[in-house]
């Protein structure tokens, strides 16, 4: 099995998290500030719940960084899942 992906794709959840450190923001505040569950956080962080445009555009507000960047990154962490489990279905 000689993968050409041979790291794990990392879901955005883990630079929003990054982020969250950086600006001393609690888990309550996310939840606050994005109106949303903890379940609900705890899903985006996790790359369960994609980026979209309304989630890009708060977390632009929350972090001061352009919500195209969210939706950038969003866009390439599927797009390397998606290679990912296409060349393991092939490998088979």
């Amino acid at each position: 099995m000689g993968y050409k992906y041979k790291i794990i794709p990392v879901s955005p959840g883990e630079t929003i998290i990054e982020l969250t450190i950086a600006h001393k923001l609690e888990i309550l505040d996310m939840m606050e500030k994005l109106e949303c569950s903890i379940e609900e956080v705890n899903d985006l962080l996790s790359g369960k719940i994609a980026i979209n445009n309304e989630i890009a555009n708060k977390l632009e507000q929350i972090f001061d960084i352009p919500a195209q960047f969210f939706l950038n990154l969003e866009k390439n962490f599927r797009e390397s899942l998606y290679n990912l489990y296409s060349e393991i279905r092939t490998e088979k």
